[in-house]
């Protein structure tokens, strides 16, 4: 498991993006880990986040650290739909891809679990 240690960007990629790299720099572990677990399953509700989780986090923890990604503009309503374990509807959550079809977040540089 690898932890970003400086800004990720290429040198031709716009302010916005240089400003997006600098931001995943400023992640907690608990905002990396939610966010690697949607880059690498693809869109997937709170539900779906909080079961995949191995940092130990309630469902409310869980649910506030995704918030805190979609306020940084790192991660986004996918526009898809799930179905909680009530049997109501609920947001699939996913990366927020940029202009050019890359991750704002670059390629991978957080933690990831294999459960």
């Amino acid at each position: 498991m690898r932890r970003i240690k400086k800004p990720v960007a290429r040198r031709g990629d716009s302010q916005t993006s240089w400003d997006a790299a600098k931001s995943v720099t400023s992640l907690r572990v608990s905002q990396q880990a939610i966010y690697s677990l949607i880059e690498r399953y693809g869109p997937m509700t709170d539900e779906e986040i909080q079961r995949k989780l191995v940092l130990p986090m309630s469902p409310s923890g869980a649910r506030t650290r995704r918030k805190e990604l979609v306020a940084k503009n790192l991660v986004r309503d996918s526009g898809l739909k799930g179905i909680t374990s009530s049997g109501r509807k609920t947001i699939k959550w996913e990366v927020v891809i940029d202009d050019a079809g890359d991750e704002v977040c670059g390629d991978r540089r957080f933690f990831l679990g294999d459960r």
